[in-house]
């Protein structure tokens, strides 16, 4: 393996390779390097940079860092797929920056895991330190010398090809060396299983809540539930039934594509809601997802079923016969709430698209459940924090490009539900942001793209907005009449 030398100057360091000087890292530069790469073994605290870097000079062993990164260096350095060209030890692992060679990130991570030791586990990230425009030009002027440019590009030229300017400005691959027995940011491990009970506990109250004001709605029905009646209650129970139903598919999904894609997926904590019976469900990994292709099957999974099985819900419930006395009823407003919803009410219930807006429609207890279900599987696809739609954005765009769309969305959701009074949307929001606004664990080779999982997850995105964005103006609230918000 090629080592360049790291050469100590005016509180940075500057690698010579090749006969060229290029600058390198200050002390803000190599701080936020060490974050990196102590967020990557534990989420929770940082390690930070010791003084003395490690001095790579034909492929010896670092003298500056100490500590236990030092320990993993010659495994790397000795590889031959990797150019190691400076190394940043932390506290509890280092960083090793250099040259892959064009070699593939899962192959290089196999080789040189095999020559650290065993209390040791390796990670392929993008650099968390941006080139600099001293390294961004160096790199376009190789290009050019390689004749892979064919014309010289000046800051603003509207002649430069975009692909070699992002191409030049791409983070590059470091290999990061952390102990093996981190594991990944869990906030629900410190919940304990009787938060889990208690989620589960509360999402069967809270969907039994929403089947009895589904029952509401209709004023024969309503009588018959304040007189006690239990004929009257079988009649909204297959609404809280379909809710577990689609949660249940949901979760399954999760499970059979981690399982498929060897990512250690944690159980569920279900989370109650009044609006819709339920919010959904919490996982987290218990082990760093192996690849962004892996984490991204298994992260939408879970949705899309819940949405096919609610889409099902909603046809077979407009299909059956329906007894009006019986049937629960939800006003005309809440239907029209989801565009994509009320176009599939219509198939059995053309009334609903036409109905004035405080008129209650009955319906099937399958449709309602269908109708809650597709708004819980909607709002799981929105790119926020550690959700699914925050892992599928992360595995599909990447960490730079997933985070601006995480940005976005969060903006935009938060716009919709103060400004809109979508008292679902703010509910979901204040959750995120309670538990899950952490960035994700990275995967252990986040390097390689996620192949076809981008116009996947666009797609997923688009029937997300048609399950949330109302087919006409919506009422300030879609919580059904006699509840509270929340």
């Amino acid at each position: 393996m090629c080592c360049g030398r790291t050469i100590k100057q005016g509180g940075g360091l500057s690698t010579q390779s090749g006969g060229r000087e290029v600058a390198a890292r200050g002390a803000e530069g190599r701080a936020r390097a060490c974050q990196a790469a102590s967020r990557a073994h534990s989420q929770a605290r940082s390690g930070s940079l010791h003084r003395g870097h490690a001095r790579t000079r034909g492929g010896g062993r670092g003298r500056g860092g100490g500590g236990r990164g030092s320990r993993s260096d010659a495994g790397v350095r000795r590889e031959k797929g990797f150019r190691c060209d400076a190394v940043d030890v932390c506290e509890r692992g280092a960083i090793f920056r250099g040259s892959t060679r064009n070699q593939a990130a899962k192959d290089l991570l196999a080789t040189c895991q095999a020559k650290v030791p065993q209390d040791y586990r390796l990670f392929a990230l993008e650099d968390p330190v941006p080139p600099t425009d001293e390294e961004v030009e160096a790199r376009l002027q190789d290009a050019r010398d390689r004749a892979l440019l064919d014309k010289d590009i000046s800051d603003g030229s509207p002649d430069a090809p975009p692909n070699e300017l992002m191409a030049a400005a791409r983070r590059p691959t470091v290999i990061i060396a952390v102990a093996s027995e981190t594991r990944p940011l869990q906030i629900e491990s410190k919940l304990g299983l009787a938060t889990r009970l208690a989620g589960l506990v509360g999402t069967a109250g809270s969907a039994a809540a929403f089947s009895a004001a589904a029952g509401a709605g209709n004023e024969q029905l309503f009588e018959r539930l304040k007189d006690g009646d239990e004929s009257a209650f079988a009649c909204v129970l297959p609404i809280a039934i379909g809710i577990f139903a689609i949660l249940a598919v949901h979760e399954c999904a999760h499970a059979v594509l981690a399982r498929r894609g060897s990512v250690d997926w944690s159980l569920p904590v279900f989370l109650p809601s009044l609006s819709t019976g339920s919010l959904g469900a919490s996982n987290e990994l218990n082990e760093y997802a192996p690849s962004r292709s892996a984490l991204f099957d298994t992260a939408i999974a879970g949705p899309l079923a819940g949405l096919a099985l609610s889409i099902l819900f909603v046809l077979i419930g407009s299909a059956l016969p329906l007894d009006s006395a019986t049937a629960p009823a939800l006003p005309a407003i809440a239907i029209r709430s989801s565009a994509l919803g009320s176009l599939l009410v219509a198939i059995g219930a053309p009334s609903a698209l036409s109905a004035p807006p405080d008129v209650s429609v009955a319906l099937h207890p399958l449709v309602v459940a269908g109708l809650a279900g597709l708004a819980i599987n909607a709002l799981a696809l929105l790119p926020l924090g550690r959700t699914d739609g925050g892992r599928c954005a992360l595995s599909a765009y990447g960490r730079t490009l997933g985070a601006g769309l995480q940005g976005f969305a969060t903006l935009f959701v938060g716009l919709a539900a103060l400004f809109g009074g979508d008292d679902l949307l703010l509910f979901h929001l204040l959750w995120v942001f309670g538990l899950q606004r952490d960035p994700e664990s990275p995967c252990v080779d986040e390097v390689t793209d996620a192949e076809g999982r981008r116009p996947v997850y666009a797609l997923a995105l688009i029937v997300a907005g048609l399950c949330l964005l109302p087919l006409a103006p919506a009422a300030p609230s879609t919580v059904l009449p006699g509840f509270p918000s929340l």
